[in-house]
């Protein structure tokens, strides 16, 4: 499907002023409507009509951005992945099934000082590594990452290969990088359920009621990119997600949703005096920065 300018702008709803940025965050937003998590219970007649969409959407963004579309193609012809990863919120995350883990594989981690994690962007889902974060003594989480980019391999033979091939990476420094690079083998490559950050399922998330929302899914989408912020640089999000600001107070509320620690209709009192579309355009732009600092393998 080919459009011309006009046409796909008016597709996304965009003027001639919009930048970039502007025009992927409208992508991204309107992509939602059609995921098909959303469409799953709907009759045949609207999933095809939703698809049509998303063909339409995918072009009019490929035309203003040259970019290639944000929605997988398994997803945009309405296909399903063979194997899937469901992450503990029931998200899908489209990445061949890792190993189990077993009591020699946590020995293998903790004796070198790293966990494998995956991510879920509207790219794909990755795997890498981090080290631990501990925030009561101020230690951050270091990732396999360089230049301000996060690496990410689409499969556990993909993440062994980058640990084997990569010269250049912020986790050389460890003690223990050698170590890894040795031993390190695909059944290795099992990632525990917390370590497991689908931001596509969180921003969808917020688009319910609060009284949908997803507190554990939420919270940890929100320690994920704040660490990223730190780790790569990223200055806009981490001054959007620092302590004291709208978003981070919006944090501390949905962890006292989590946790009980006040009543939950209170706490859900305060949540919604906050303008929840901005929230979500926040996070849009958020997830948008994020996208453009990861390095596919």
């Amino acid at each position: 499907m080919e459009l011309g300018e006009a046409e796909s702008r008016l597709v996304l709803g965009v003027d001639s002023s919009a930048t970039r940025p502007e025009i992927r965050a409208r992508y991204q937003i309107l992509l939602q409507l059609f995921h098909p998590d959303r469409l799953q219970d709907a009759p045949e007649t609207v999933r095809e009509e939703a698809q049509r969409q998303v063909r339409q959407l995918n072009a009019a963004y490929a035309h203003l951005t040259s970019d290639s579309p944000l929605m997988p193609a398994a997803v945009d012809d309405g296909s399903t992945p063979d194997t899937t990863i469901v992450n503990p919120h029931n998200g899908p995350l489209a990445l061949l099934r890792p190993p189990v883990r077993t009591p020699h594989t946590a020995d293998f981690w903790q004796r070198v000082g790293l966990e494998p994690i995956i991510i879920r962007v509207y790219e794909g889902t990755g795997l890498t590594l981090c080290t631990p974060s501990l925030r009561d003594n101020d230690t951050r989480a270091q990732f396999l990452s360089d230049d301000r980019h996060l690496h990410l391999a689409r499969s556990p033979e993909g993440l062994v290969g980058l640990v084997e091939e990569l010269t250049e990476h912020d986790l050389l420094q460890l003690d223990a990088w050698p170590d890894l690079v040795e031993s390190i083998h695909t059944k290795q490559i099992a990632v525990l359920p917390a370590h497991r950050y689908d931001i596509p399922a969180a921003l969808d998330n917020l688009t319910r009621g609060t009284e949908l929302w997803d507190p554990k899914l939420l919270t940890a989408v929100y320690d994920i990119v704040y660490e990223l912020a730190i780790s790569l640089d990223l200055a806009d999000i981490y001054e959007a997600l620092m302590p004291g600001s709208p978003l981070h107070r919006l944090y501390e509320l949905v962890h006292e949703l989590d946790g009980a620690l006040l009543s939950r209709r209170r706490v859900q009192r305060e949540v919604e005096r906050f303008d929840l579309v901005s929230v979500y355009d926040a996070w849009t732009d958020i997830s948008s920065i994020v996208a453009e600092h990861l390095q596919w393998h």
